[in-house]
């Protein structure tokens, strides 16, 4: 069964993992990934200080996403799943829970931060 919930603080070097290899996944080189990595690290501070969400599946992180409000309504800068996991459904669901989260927050758009 794929649930969402907030993250755990103790997660954040398995959620950055999961960030790295999803991006690896769409074929960037070494090179790229390393420049990569500071952007795609999760601190236990921004779990604590940020809007997250994870799929978890069988108790098994599967994915991932933050979305905040900024000037123009509500920014999605971060979704990403386990390349295993792909086509289960989990980045819709994720995508649902930010575009409520957004709504919820008095948002009327969302923009996608992407690559």
């Amino acid at each position: 069964m794929l649930i969402l919930r907030a993250p755990q603080k103790s997660e954040h070097a398995d959620l950055t993992d999961l960030c790295l290899r999803s991006k690896a996944y769409w074929g960037y080189d070494a090179i790229f990934m390393e420049q990569c990595q500071d952007e795609l690290t999760i601190t236990p501070d921004e779990i604590d200080a940020t809007n997250f969400q994870v799929a978890e599946q069988n108790d098994l992180v599967i994915g991932v996403a933050r979305a905040e409000k900024c000037d123009q309504g509500a920014e999605l800068d971060l979704l990403y799943i386990d390349p295993d996991h792909m086509g289960a459904g989990a980045g819709r669901k994720l995508l649902n829970w930010a575009l409520a989260h957004a709504r919820s927050m008095g948002a009327e758009r969302m923009i996608v931060v992407a690559d």
